[in-house]
């Protein structure tokens, strides 16, 4: 898996799928009979989506918009 994630500069899939999974948006309801995660969305993923454009789920899925205080 780690080393499926590393192509460059480009996101995959993978790193999406973990990183919104580490945001609180998503969350593993099961692995499959091959070890592959099934991902869902959260109560926090599904209030975010709902208070956003379609064209801009991915982005608010996937980015803290929260700042953080130092």
């Amino acid at each position: 898996m780690a080393i499926s994630c590393k192509r460059k500069d480009q996101i995959t899939i993978q790193i999406a799928m973990m990183r919104m999974w580490q945001l609180g948006n998503m969350d593993i309801k099961q692995v499959s009979e091959e070890g592959v995660p099934i991902f869902i969305l959260t109560a926090t993923g599904i209030e975010k989506i709902n208070q956003t454009e379609k064209e801009k789920w991915f982005e608010v899925l996937l980015w803290d918009t929260q700042k953080q205080i130092v």
